[in-house]
């Protein structure tokens, strides 16, 4: 009868790990773990959410940058900048909305900066516990 292993995986900074447990305790660095990577490779299908690359003024502009894979959450974002970008051609030159709605899309970015540091999570609780 095959041994069946005990396998498991995780993510560290947007990798996947894969990971078995061991029998016998493992020491690097003086630190043990009852974890090795995995003794066989196999083929494995992941499913996943994609995250589109970054945009630059130039993509915005453009007709033909695939925007169905940005999040909804800056489209908003992206809509101020376009506005921005109309109110600073000499035709419609307004320099005050042009700078208000630069000054959204950067709200915007920012936020979308900090979306992406947390790892991409949407939500969270605290609650509170008397000692």
């Amino acid at each position: 009868m095959a041994e069946t292993k005990t396998r498991y995986w995780y993510i560290d900074k947007r990798r996947i790990g894969i990971v078995e447990k061991s029998t016998n305790g493992i020491t690097v660095d003086n630190i043990t773990s009852d974890y090795i990577s995995i003794s066989e490779a196999k083929d494995m299908r992941i499913y996943g959410i994609a995250k589109p690359e970054g945009l630059s003024d130039s993509d915005l502009t453009s007709t033909d940058t695939p925007l169905t894979d940005i999040p909804e959450q800056f489209h908003e974002g992206i809509v101020s900048r376009a506005i921005s970008y109309g109110y600073k051609d000499p035709r419609n030159l307004n320099i005050e909305l042009a700078g208000y709605f630069n000054n959204e899309y950067e709200m915007c970015l920012r936020e979308g900066k900090k979306y992406a540091k947390s790892d991409f999570r949407k939500g969270g609780t605290m609650i509170p516990y008397d000692y």
